[in-house]
């Protein structure tokens, strides 16, 4: 594997982790702790914040390997399209995803839940 391609692939990774570390943390960067929960903007600040690291980071490696060549206004846009993205499945994984619902040991079904809150097993006639 040439050197130039590894570069990309470590790009690449980098640009998956920060894409998606705003919804897969409720920490403020991953690393600073909130007194309250994070708030969508504060996930939009974080994935700005990363977009731009990862232009950084990519600049960084890319004059690292010879000149960095000047880009167009196509580039962002593609870039800041393919970040949104590539941050999709963390998005998913935090306002998507349903939660496992414990299974009914008798049938292995899930348990539902009715509006009332319960459980939805038949309830027991009071004599």
């Amino acid at each position: 594997m040439s050197p130039q391609s590894l570069a990309g692939l470590l790009i690449l990774a980098f640009a998956i982790a920060a894409a998606n570390l705003p919804f897969l943390s409720e920490r403020l960067f991953g690393v600073v702790r909130l007194a309250r929960p994070k708030t969508g903007w504060a996930r939009i600040m974080e994935l700005v914040v990363g977009y731009f690291l990862t232009i950084g980071f990519g600049l960084l490696v890319e004059g690292r390997f010879g000149p960095i060549y000047p880009q167009r206004w196509e580039f962002w846009g593609i870039t800041v399209c393919l970040f949104i993205v590539l941050g999709y499945p963390g998005f998913v994984w935090r306002y998507l995803r349903r939660p496992m619902r414990p299974a009914d040991p008798s049938t292995g079904d899930p348990i539902r839940e009715d509006r009332d809150g319960s459980l939805g097993r038949p309830q027991q006639p009071r004599a």
